[in-house]
C-alpha cells in the first residue's frame, strides 16, 4: 500500500516530506504542495487597494506588531460585490459571508502566538476592486 508522513520543523522552518508507494504507481504533483510561511505582503496600519478582472482567491499575509489585543478591519469592496474573510492561526474570525457591495468597519479580538493574519477576497465578478486596513493590535 501507500504510505508516508510529513515532518514539520518550526524552528528550523522547513518541511520534510517522505512518501512510499507500490512500485510502477505515478502520483500526480498535486501530493507534493506544501505551503511554507509567507514574508507579510503588508503590514497592520497600512492600506491596501487592488483591482483586477476577476480573482477566485486571493490572500493577503498582514504582518502584526503583536498576537494579542483587539484589531480593526475596515474594507470596501466599491459598487462591484466581492467576499473578505479574516484568517487567524488557521479560523476565520470575520467574514462577510458572501458578496458584499461598499464598505465597513469591524472588530475582532486576537489572542495567539502568531503575528500573521491573513486577508482572504473572493471576486468572482468582472471589473471589480477592493481595498482594505488592517489596524494594529490595540490591548485590552
Amino acid at each position: 500500500g501507500n504510505s508516508g508522513y510529513a515532518h514539520i520543523d518550526r524552528q528550523e522552518k522547513s518541511v520534510t516530506v517522505k512518501l512510499q508507494t507500490q512500485p510502477g504507481l505515478r502520483l500526480s504533483q498535486r501530493y507534493f504542495q506544501v505551503g511554507c510561511p509567507k514574508k507579510p505582503e503588508v503590514l497592520c496600519g497600512q492600506s491596501f487597494e487592488q483591482s483586477r478582472f476577476q480573482a477566485s482567491l486571493v490572500t493577503y499575509n498582514v504582518g502584526l506588531d503583536s498576537s494579542r489585543g483587539t484589531i480593526r478591519l475596515l474594507y470596501n469592496m466599491f459598487d462591484v460585490p466581492d467576499r473578505l474573510d479574516l484568517i487567524y492561526e488557521s479560523a476565520v474570525i470575520f467574514s462577510t459571508n458572501g458578496l458584499v457591495p461598499g464598505s465597513n468597519t469591524i472588530t475582532c479580538t486576537i489572542n495567539g502566538k502568531s503575528k500573521m493574519i491573513q486577508v482572504g477576497v473572493r471576486a468572482p465578478r468582472s471589473n471589480t476592486k477592493w481595498e482594505f486596513r488592517l489596524d494594529c493590535p490595540r490591548s485590552n
